[in-house]
């Protein structure tokens, strides 16, 4: 049984609340997730990548109960996550922590590193002042930062070092599970090598889980064992990550592949690369989600829905046409992306 268990989860926010739309009828619901499926497997990576607005860190705020679920249910470890309460409610915050993007904003910059850091021993558990001030030194040399570090504030430190921080803050109370939402966006490139090689470090060490919520295909073929493309607030694809690199099912995951910037001048463009903007979750189109850029698009894909379904043992897609994704592109496309309706 897998770690973490989520099944047909989905997070919609009601916009234009206030008193006026809700007499006149008007408000309208913001479709974050719909239907989300994916498990995690003890000590593996799951990488879930997608274009800005696709819905990913909204997973990951459910996941820890920032925000409450409109349907759908998340299992960890065996037990329904929105049902817990009390001591199984805080056991669960301490076995699952975040680390977020930008750790200039999630580090309180009145409190000293020290400080930031002890906060959760604290509040979680009965460790004294000084085995909480050893426990810190520990934890601040487990992420290759100096004692001295612990008197700082986080506008002394520079972004790889506060993002060390907030790693070392995730890592005080030993959890088994992180979730990591664009953990090294932020960071330069030689920074982003130096704490993805800690990240998998530490979970060889401590045997962690993760959930690396990323927009870098890079990041992510480097660092996770499976993958889950999102769009639009629904997973498309999921499969090992060798797999996926090598031969996607799904023409949204062939479009995000084919975007990735080659170091080649005057390369000529890709075959499938993606075109036309992602469309509002407060209007989502009706069938499938990708269907009005898509290069494979019928009248059947307009109609209907696909399901996320396994198509061979090791690998889901969504798309009614992904064999003809697999066979390579449509022999004839229109400019924008699009193909003339009416194939079945």
């Amino acid at each position: 049984m897998a770690l973490l268990e989520v099944e047909s989860l989905s997070k919609h926010f009601v916009v234009n609340n206030g008193v006026v739309p809700r007499l006149l009828g008007t408000r309208k619901e913001l479709k974050a997730i719909r239907n989300v499926n994916f498990e995690v497997e003890a000590g593996q990576t799951l990488g879930l990548v997608g274009e800005s607005g696709a819905g990913k860190s909204t997973v990951g705020n459910v996941i820890t109960r920032i925000y409450e679920p409109t349907s759908g249910t998340i299992t960890y470890d065996g037990q329904n996550v929105h049902e817990l309460s009390g001591a199984a409610l805080n056991e669960y915050r301490q076995s699952v922590q975040m680390v977020f993007q930008d750790p200039y904003t999630s580090l309180d910059p009145r409190y000293r590193i020290g400080r930031t850091i002890a906060e959760p021993l604290k509040i979680h558990t009965d460790l004294s002042k000084d085995e909480r001030t050893d426990r810190v030194g520990e934890l601040l040399e487990t992420v290759n930062l100096e004692p001295e570090h612990r008197d700082r504030y986080p506008h002394e430190l520079s972004g790889g070092q506060l993002q060390r921080v907030s790693i070392a803050t995730a890592l005080s109370l030993d959890p088994e599970f992180i979730i990591l939402d664009e953990p090294v966006s932020a960071l330069d490139v030689s920074v982003q090598a130096q704490v993805l090689n800690l990240l998998m470090e530490l979970q060889a060490e401590y045997n962690l889980s993760y959930l690396f919520i990323s927009h870098n295909l890079g990041v992510i073929k480097h660092l996770c064992d499976r993958v889950a493309v999102m769009y639009l607030g629904e997973i498309v694809e999921h499969a090992p990550t060798a797999e996926l690199f090598d031969r996607p099912y799904h023409p949204y995951t062939v479009g995000l592949l084919n975007s990735v910037p080659q170091p080649v001048p005057n390369a000529p463009e890709k075959e499938g690369e993606l075109t036309g903007e992602i469309p509002s979750p407060l209007n989502p189109p009706s069938g499938c989600s990708f269907h009005p850029r898509c290069p494979y698009a019928t009248d059947r894909c307009e109609r209907a829905a696909p399901p996320l379904e396994t198509v061979e043992s090791t690998r889901r897609t969504a798309c009614h046409h992904w064999q003809k994704v697999v066979s390579g592109p449509p022999e004839e496309t229109q400019a924008k992306g699009e193909v003339a309706r009416g194939q079945k």
